[in-house]
């Protein structure tokens, strides 16, 4: 009973590491409305511009 016992912790905790090692995605999405100005807001060609766009960019570099 001891020795099943042993096992059985045993591959609980190899199956626990697994979880961790897989963790390594590297995306990173940031959503907003794009209809808040001057936080978030679409510029003429399209871009979104504004407080909340500049933060998500250094954000990111800072990431990087």
């Amino acid at each position: 009973m001891r020795i099943a016992l042993r096992i059985a912790l045993a591959a609980s905790a190899a199956l626990l590491t697994l979880g961790v090692a897989q963790v390594q995605e590297k995306t990173l999405r940031i959503g907003t409305e794009g209809a808040y100005p001057p936080f978030n807001n679409l510029a003429a060609d399209g871009q979104l511009v504004g407080f909340d766009v500049d933060i998500a960019k250094a954000l990111c570099d800072e990431m990087k």
